[in-house]
């Protein structure tokens, strides 16, 4: 049986609908760790992260740290390539490559990809979903109308009791 690793570098990728992307992972006859399934272009000449240092002559992906909202990987790669994290693909995860926000790409159709420089990275997912902030705020906003009600009532009071 063969498993992909946790991370990996990959340099070939192909554009695909949803539904190709699925038939060609059912088909099968690709591998994936050379080559990934993308339903958008990457466009390499975009992007501006500076590698930590270069003449890197063999590709390494390492997870660094795990934990169930963030987690960091430090690759070394010859040429730019794509990082695959072999971990569900969310739209509310955020990626920062030396410190500076990255797009995430769906890849295979359940992963991550993040675009990486040549030279050693430091890559760094981070799970915000939108829910919780909403959530966060909702209930700040909440406490504050709570509080703001319970001094009213008290004021209130404290006025009908002593004050004619």
């Amino acid at each position: 049986m063969n498993v992909c690793p946790r991370t990996f570098i990959v340099y070939e990728y192909e554009v695909l609908d949803e539904k190709d992307i699925r038939d060609k992972l059912y088909r099968g006859g690709f591998d994936p760790l050379k080559h990934a399934l993308l339903e958008e272009a990457v466009d390499f000449k975009t992007i501006k992260f500076q590698p930590l240092k270069d003449a890197v002559k063999k590709p390494s992906a390492g997870l660094i740290l795990y934990k169930p909202n963030e987690a960091v990987i430090e690759t070394a790669s010859p040429r730019d390539g794509l990082l695959i994290f072999t971990d569900a693909y969310d739209k509310d995860w955020k990626a920062y490559v030396n410190g500076k926000e990255a797009r995430i790409y769906q890849a295979d159709y359940l992963f991550r990809a993040v675009p990486i420089p040549a030279g050693k990275c430091h890559v760094r997912f981070v799970y915000m979903p939108k829910a919780f902030i909403y959530g966060a705020i909702l209930t700040i906003a909440t406490l504050v109308l709570s509080l703001g009600y319970i001094i009213f009532q008290i004021r209130r009071r404290f006025h009908a009791a002593y004050l004619p």
